[in-house]
This record gives C-alpha cells, structure tokens and sequence, in this order.
C-alpha cells in the first residue's frame, strides 16, 4: 500500500501543482470548492482505499482543517459526495487518468514488482449502434495501484 504521508502534495513535482494544470469544466457561478481540492481529496481517498464517491467524502470527513488546507480547500468542510460525483464526471478522464500516473510512478516502489495488465469491457456502457468501451489497465501487485489506463477498440 502507498503511504500518503510520503507522497508530495504541495511544491514542485507536487499533487496539487498538477492538478492546477487541469481544467475546471463547472461554470463560476456558484463554486464553493475548487477543483485541485476536490480532485485531491478524491486522489487521496482512492489511494487510501476508498472505492466510491461516498466513501471518498466520508473519508474527507475526518480530514483536519489543516489537511484540508494543504489540498488547496478554503472552507472548513470538505466537498459532499454530491460535488465530488458532479466534478468527476464531467472533469476529461484520459487527462487525468495520465496526470495522476506521471505523478504517482515516481513515488511506487515499482522496481522488481509484478506489473499486470487487465482488460475489461464496460457493460451497459455503450450507446446506440456502438459497441461498448474497452479497458486496458496496467497495475502495481504489491501497491494496488493502476497507473496507466487506455480505451481499446
């Protein structure tokens, strides 16, 4: 498993430098948090083992205010599950899919490890006349970590 506390979120080569190189696709208006937080706090809560949008925000949930600050939050809460689903969805997947990888890699002990690549075909997932996606992913054994993912045809 990755120790959070090792991994780089502010500064140079940072989490949160990185995801200031994404672009927020929610309108101004009405924005309480911004997107580096809410994608941080997802990032951080997946790498620590939650699965969902809930269980990211309620891992959220016990983050000090301090933490909170640290990935980029200006409130004392922490986004609902709500905001959280909302951004990810409409945030480009491939992009951030690629970023997180090319931030993480440096920080997996991937020297020696086993490297496995799965397949998956997304049922349910296709629309009218067209086949459903694929999904082609290479993952860390010891980590538990997928750090490259691509569509398939």
């Amino acid at each position: 498993m990755i120790d959070l506390n090792r991994l780089p979120l502010e500064g140079e080569g940072g989490l949160i430098e990185m995801l200031r190189t994404l672009v927020d696709p929610r309108q101004r208006r009405g924005v309480r948090h911004p997107l580096v937080t809410v994608v941080a706090i997802s990032v951080c809560a997946a790498l620590a083992g939650a699965r969902s949008f809930k269980a990211s925000a309620e891992w959220a949930k016990d983050l000090s205010r301090d933490t909170l600050r640290r990935l980029g939050s200006q409130r004392w809460r922490p986004p609902s599950e709500p905001t959280i689903r909302r951004v990810l969805q409409k945030l480009d997947a491939d992009r951030l899919d690629l970023e997180i990888g090319r931030w993480l890699i440096p920080h997996c002990r991937a020297a020696g490890q086993g490297l496995s690549v799965d397949g998956k075909t997304l049922r349910g997932a296709h629309h009218a006349g067209k086949t459903a996606p694929h999904l082609l992913s290479a993952i860390l054994h010891q980590e538990g970590v997928v750090v490259a993912q691509r569509a398939g045809g």
